[in-house]
C-alpha cells in the first residue's frame, strides 16, 4: 500500500496529478477535489480510511466558503453519512456540524498562540464567535476574568452552548447575536482588554466599532486580507484612514501569515495595540 496520499494519487493517475492535501475534523476528513480526480475520488475515499482508522467518514467541498455565515457546503462520497463529529485541539474538545457553520482546525496554533498571551483577569471579547473555539482555548489555557462570545448563526451557537458545557467552561458568556446591534450596548464601552476578530471578510468593516468596546492600552487580534506582494503596513495604514476617533492611535506589535487563501490572496492577523488618551 502506497505510504501517503499523494504517493497514492500520483500511482493511481500515472504520475499525471498531485493530491497532497485535506483537513480532518474529528473522524471527518475533507478533501478538495478537482475535476480531473472526480472519477477517482471513491478511490481515494477508501484509501484515506484504511490509511487512518480514525476517520469514519470522508467528505468533498462542494463550495468555497460564503454567506453570512461563512459555510461550505460539502458532500460525503464514503463512510458514515453524518457531518457532526467532535474535534480535538489543545486539550479541548469542539463539536461541529461542517455542513452548517464555520470551523477550521488550521488555526488551532493561532488560537493557542492568542490563549498564551492573555494576562490575568483580563475581560476578552470574541466577535464571530462561531462553535466557540477561541474562548474554550483561552479559558483552558489562561486565567481570564470573563469571555463573552458574540455569534449570529444560531447554530452555530447551540453548538457553542454544547462545547462550553463539554470542557466546564466557567467564565463564559455566549451571545447570540449581530455584532453591528450588540455592541451599540453601553455595557460594552471601554470594557474589552482584548478583542479578537477571526473574520477576514468583516473584521476591518467592524473595527471602528469593536474600538468603542477597547480598554485604554487593549489588544485587538484582527485577522484580515492582503495581495501577496502587498505591503503589511499599507493594510495598517488603511486602517487608521478609516478611524472615526481620531484621537486613538493605533500601534502594530505582531503580524504573521496566517495561510494562503488563494493563488495572489493570504491571510494574516494583525495584533493592535489600542492607545486611548
Amino acid at each position: 500500500m502506497p505510504k501517503s496520499l499523494a504517493e497514492f494519487v500520483l500511482k493511481l493517475t500515472n504520475n499525471k496529478i498531485r493530491l497532497s492535501s485535506y483537513d480532518i475534523i474529528g473522524t471527518i476528513a475533507i478533501l478538495d477535489i478537482p475535476k480531473e480526480l472526480e472519477k477517482y475520488k471513491k478511490e481515494i475515499a477508501n484509501f484515506l480510511m484504511q490509511k487512518n482508522k480514525n476517520i469514519q467518514t470522508v467528505a468533498q467541498r462542494q463550495t468555497a466558503t460564503e454567506g453570512k455565515y461563512r459555510i461550505r457546503k460539502i458532500k460525503i462520497i464514503a463512510g458514515k453519512k453524518t457531518t457532526k463529529t467532535i474535534n480535538k485541539e489543545s486539550g479541548v474538545r469542539l463539536l461541529v456540524d461542517i455542513n452548517k457553520m464555520y470551523y477550521s482546525p488550521r488555526f488551532s496554533e493561532e488560537r493557542l498562540r492568542i490563549a498564551k498571551q492573555i494576562k490575568k483577569n483580563e475581560n476578552v471579547l470574541v466577535l464571530f464567535s462561531g462553535i466557540c473555539p477561541y474562548p474554550i482555548v483561552i479559558e483552558k489555557h489562561s486565567n481570564p476574568k470573563q469571555i463573552i462570545a458574540i455569534e449570529l448563526n444560531k447554530k452555530a451557537h447551540e453548538f457553542a452552548l454544547e462545547n462550553i458545557k463539554l470542557n466546564k467552561c466557567k467564565k463564559i458568556i455566549a451571545i447570540n447575536a449581530d455584532v453591528k446591534k450588540e455592541l451599540k450596548n453601553k455595557k460594552y464601552l471601554n470594557w474589552a482588554d482584548r478583542i479578537i476578530m477571526p473574520h477576514p471578510t468583516k473584521a476591518e468593516e467592524f473595527f471602528n466599532l469593536a474600538l468603542k468596546a477597547a480598554k485604554k492600552n487593549s489588544i485587538i487580534h484582527l485577522y484580515t486580507f492582503k495581495k501577496s506582494n502587498q505591503n503589511t503596513r499599507a493594510i495598517l495604514k488603511r486602517i487608521k484612514k478609516s478611524l472615526k476617533n481620531k484621537k486613538i492611535k493605533l500601534k502594530l506589535i505582531f503580524c504573521k501569515k496566517v495561510r494562503p487563501y488563494s493563488k495572489d490572496i493570504e491571510q494574516l492577523v494583525l495584533d493592535i495595540k489600542v492607545i486611548k488618551d
